[in-house]
């Protein structure tokens, strides 16, 4: 009888217990409800947010492949404006060769000068040869000086370029040709210039050196001069001359405010 007794009220007893964790479990969900529905609150929100945020960068994409594109209508557009460029200055180049080879003619000798001009005596013109006025049918001074200056100018462009697409090699050549065919054209003392820049960009550095010495000599007081004289400079560091120092310190002294001074500066200082 004791012993059914003993086992009633242990059972009572962890009833009890039971029913004081469930109320205390109870409390606890109350308490954090708020808490976890902020977090779960919290977490949609980023989640709209990143999902804004891949829709931007979607666009992003979009407008840089529409971008990329336009760069390559445009690339193809400049590509065959060069080639249609390259082919006027081949035109060009073979008018030119054409007038070149039309020498004048050998002038006769004395005793046979004499006799025609004794023959040419006797030719009577007549008076509407005499009053006509001279017509350029193209092949005559005015024409041939409007067409050098074309063949120069389209020349210089396709080198300047060249350069300026770092296709030093195709540069080299074109300024070259513009050079050989015009040494003392309008676009002459630019050219040289150039081609010492495309020189150095190729590392052939004594080259480089004579054809800036070249423009500074042809054009003492020519736009270009300090940046030559910074490109002589450099081409005399990498030759290891002794001059070069003296190169940058006369840079520097003559243009003190140009951008070459600056980075003649910035050669001094370094050991």
């Amino acid at each position: 009888m004791q012993r059914s007794l003993s086992l009633a009220v242990a059972v009572s007893v962890l009833m009890a217990g039971g029913c004081a964790n469930h109320r205390e479990d109870t409390v606890n969900w109350h308490q954090d409800r708020q808490l976890v529905l902020d977090q779960l609150a919290q977490v949609a929100q980023n989640n709209r947010q990143l999902k804004s945020t891949l829709a931007q960068l979607d666009q992003r994409i979009i407008a840089l492949q529409q971008a990329v594109e336009q760069q390559n209508v445009s690339l193809q557009h400049i590509q065959q404006q060069q080639q249609q460029q390259q082919q006027a200055i081949l035109a060009l180049a073979g008018q030119h060769n054409e007038l070149l080879a039309r020498k004048p003619a050998t002038r006769p000798a004395s005793g046979q000068q004499k006799k025609h001009t004794t023959k040419r005596s006797r030719t009577i013109m007549p008076a509407s040869a005499v009053n006509a006025p001279a017509t350029n049918d193209g092949s005559g001074p005015a024409s041939r000086s409007v067409q050098d200056k074309e063949l120069e100018k389209n020349l210089y462009s396709t080198a300047y370029l060249a350069y300026k697409s770092a296709r030093y090699d195709e540069a080299v050549r074109a300024f070259r040709q513009q050079l050989n065919d015009f040494p003392d054209g309008e676009y002459s003392a630019s050219g040289l210039y150039w081609l010492a820049e495309s020189l150095l960009a190729q590392k052939h550095y004594r080259e480089s050196l004579s054809m800036f010495q070249r423009y500074i000599e042809k054009t003492p007081e020519g736009g270009k001069l300090a940046s030559a004289m910074l490109g002589k400079a450099k081409a005399e560091l990498a030759l290891h001359a002794t001059g070069a120092r003296q190169t940058l310190k006369r840079l520097i002294t003559r243009f003190p405010a140009s951008s070459a001074a600056e980075q003649a500066r910035q050669l001094m200082a370094q050991p």
